[in-house]
């Protein structure tokens, strides 16, 4: 006589794959792994100093809010968000506007100007953001002093 034995089933009712589960078990270290500096410092930002120093780890004793307050008093975040808002949403009107042109006008007349404009934009692409990052800080306009006066 055979034991009976409890066999997993997905929802499709086929029998759950080893290899299945233990991918959701990488996924899942994978997300805390991510996830927890995230949440770390949020919950840092509504704790005082001292009591990040006293326990790192720890959740908030009370709602510590002077952190925010120098943010938005003694800084110029405000205006920095604004200047991100606006660059965001004139630069995604840019791409709208131009993009569908410029795309339909390399697909349909293949030249050699065309040809030289669409390796433009592949190579724009190709050049990670960090490698012309720092000529935002070592340009002679100095581009980010503009935002603070400590760059």
């Amino acid at each position: 006589m055979k034991i009976p034995y409890a066999v997993s089933k997905n929802r499709s009712g086929e029998r759950t794959r080893p290899g299945h589960v233990v991918g959701l078990l990488f996924l899942m270290l994978a997300a805390i792994v991510y996830i927890f500096p995230v949440a770390t410092s949020f919950l840092s930002a509504f704790r005082s100093n001292g009591e990040i120093l006293r326990n790192p780890a720890g959740l908030p004793e009370t709602l510590y809010l002077d952190n925010f307050v120098f943010l938005f008093t003694r800084t110029q975040i405000p205006q920095a968000i604004l200047n991100t808002l606006f660059l965001t949403v004139m630069s995604e009107v840019l791409i709208i506007l131009f993009v569908p042109m410029a795309s339909y006008a390399i697909a349909r007349y293949p030249s050699k100007w065309t040809n030289a404009v669409y390796a433009f934009f592949i190579g724009g692409m190709m050049i990670p953001f960090q490698a012309y990052m720092i000529s935002l800080f070592k340009s002679p306009f100095n581009i980010l002093s503009k935002i603070s006066p400590d760059v």
